[in-house]
C-alpha cells in the first residue's frame, strides 16, 4: 500500500496544503495521504503556536469530502518533540507493508539535511515535493541529486501551480478579525474560516499589534491633546475590562483606542462622510453635527481598520451617548471616555471615578446624570444636544443610584 505522510504544524491548514496533498496523491497513485500535525515542532516557539486540539479540528473540517485524505494523530501518542526521523521509523516499524511517501514543500529540501538524522527520513520513506514560490526548478533539480548521491534518496517533484501563500501570512490576516480578506477568502474553506472566527483563533497573538498599528496611524491625523485623552481612553478601557471581565480586555483596547478615530474631522465634514457613506443622521446630529464623530467613527472602524466585531462597533458608536441596558464592553468604553487621566475636572468627575472600579452600574448612572443635569444648565439652545439614548440611558440607569 502506497502511503503519504504530510506533516506539519497547520497553524492553520488551507488550501495550499489540500491542493499539495491531492495532487500528490494523484500523481503517485498514492492509497492514502495521512496529515500528520505535529504536537512539538522542534523548530518553532511552542507559545505561540495553536493548540493541537484545535488544529487538528480545522485539518477534518478542511478535508471533509476528500476522499483518500485522513487525519492521524499518531504523533500526538508519542512523548517529546516530534522528529520527522523517529515518526517515520515507527510507522514503517508498525507497517511493515506501507511504502512510505513524506510530503512537503521544495523550499524544505534546502535545509532538509540538517533535520534530525536525515539518512533516517531517506531510508524510510521517498520525498515528494512541491514546486516552491518563486519556482526555480533548476536549483531545486539540483539540490535533490545532490542529496540522492550522498544520501541515495528518492526524490520526485509534483507537476502543480505553486501556491503563493503561507500558514503564516494567514495568521496575520486573521489577526485583524477580517473575514473578508481576499487572501483569507480564497485559502481557507468555510468551515476552517468559520471555525476560526467563532473561536477567535489567532487574534490575540496580534491583537497588540493591531492596537499599536492603530494608534501610529491616529497621531498622524488626531490632535495632540485629542491623541493623548485616546491613548487614555484606550488604557483605562483595559483596566475597566480586568476589573470585571478580563476576556475583554483587549477588545476594550481596541474599541478604546478607535473610540474618536474622526474626531479629527468637522462638523459639517462629518455629516458629508454621513451622506457619502449612507450613513443615517438624527434631526438632533443634522443641528449639531458634531455629535456624528461617533457614527462615523464606527463606520471608519469597520472599513478603514478592518474590524468585524460587532460589539467592539457598537461600543464606539454609543461612546457618547450612551444607552439603555449597554453590554459591559459598551459599559466600559462610555466610562473610560468620562473618567481617563486627562479629564479636566468637572462636576461628579471624583464620584464616577471612584465608583467605575467597584459599581460599575451605579458609576454609569452619575456619569449619565452628570451628562444631562451639564447640558441643561445650559441656555436652552443646547438642549437640542442631548441626544434620546442618553435620556433613555439615564431613565434605565437612575435605579442604581
Amino acid at each position: 500500500m502506497k502511503v503519504g505522510i504530510f506533516g506539519g504544524t497547520f497553524d492553520p491548514i488551507h488550501e495550499g496544503h489540500i491542493k499539495l496533498a491531492m495532487k500528490a496523491k494523484e500523481q503517485y497513485l498514492l492509497d492514502k495521504v495521512f496529515f500528520m500535525p505535529t504536537p512539538t515542532p522542534p523548530h518553532k516557539d511552542t507559545k505561540r503556536i495553536t493548540s493541537y486540539e484545535e488544529r487538528c479540528r480545522m485539518i477534518r473540517l478542511a478535508m471533509e469530502g476528500m476522499e483518500g485524505l485522513y487525519l492521524s494523530e499518531f504523533e500526538n501518542q508519542r512523548t517529546g518533540t516530534s522528529y520527522t526521523a523517529d515518526t517515520l521509523t515507527a510507522i514503517k516499524k508498525m507497517h511493515p507493508e506501507y511504502e512510505l511517501y513524506f510530503i512537503l514543500g521544495a523550499d524544505s529540501l534546502d535545509y532538509l539535511e540538517e533535520w534530525y538524522r536525515p539518512e533516517v527520513i531517506f531510508s524510510c520513506a521517498s520525498i515528494i515535493c512541491a514546486p516552491r514560490y518563486p519556482f526555480s526548478k533548476e536549483e531545486d533539480i539540483k539540490k535533490a541529486d545532490y542529496l540522492r548521491d550522498k544520501y541515495h534518496a528518492r526524490i520526485y517533484f509534483i507537476e502543480m501551480e505553486s501556491v503563493n501563500v503561507s500558514s503564516n501570512e494567514l495568521r496575520e490576516k486573521l489577526s485583524y478579525g477580517d473575514a473578508d480578506n481576499r487572501l483569507v477568502k480564497e485559502m481557507l474553506s468555510e468551515k476552517v474560516k468559520d471555525y476560526i472566527f467563532k473561536h477567535k483563533l489567532y487574534r490575540s497573538q496580534s491583537m497588540n499589534q493591531q492596537v499599536y498599528e492603530i494608534a501610529k496611524d491616529l497621531k498622524k491625523r488626531l490632535k495632540t491633546k485629542r491623541y493623548i485623552h485616546t491613548i487614555g481612553v484606550m488604557h483605562t478601557a483595559a483596566n475597566l475590562a480586568m476589573r470585571y471581565n478580563p476576556e475583554l480586555m483587549e477588545l476594550a483596547m481596541l474599541a478604546g483606542v478607535l473610540h474618536d478615530c474622526a474626531k479629527y474631522q468637522t462638523g459639517d465634514k462629518l455629516l458629508e462622510e454621513c451622506i457619502k457613506y449612507n450613513l443615517s443622521v438624527s434631526e438632533v446630529e443634522k443641528r449639531n453635527p458634531s455629535l456624528l464623530h461617533a457614527r462615523v467613527g464606527a463606520y471608519y472602524a469597520q472599513n478603514r481598520y478592518k474590524v468585524t466585531d460587532e460589539n467592539v462597533l457598537s461600543a464606539i458608536f454609543y461612546h457618547t451617548t450612551g444607552r439603555a441596558c449597554m453590554s459591559l464592553l459598551e459599559q466600559i468604553v462610555f466610562l473610560a471616555d468620562y473618567i481617563e487621566p486627562s479629564r479636566k475636572m468637572i462636576p461628579g468627575l471624583m464620584d464616577v471615578r471612584k465608583y467605575a472600579f467597584t459599581d460599575i452600574d451605579k458609576a454609569t448612572a452619575i456619569c449619565l446624570k452628570n451628562t444631562l443635569y451639564y447640558i441643561e444648565e445650559k441656555d436652552t439652545q443646547e438642549l437640542s444636544m442631548i441626544d434620546k439614548s442618553t435620556r433613555e440611558a439615564y431613565e434605565y440607569y437612575k435605579k442604581y443610584l
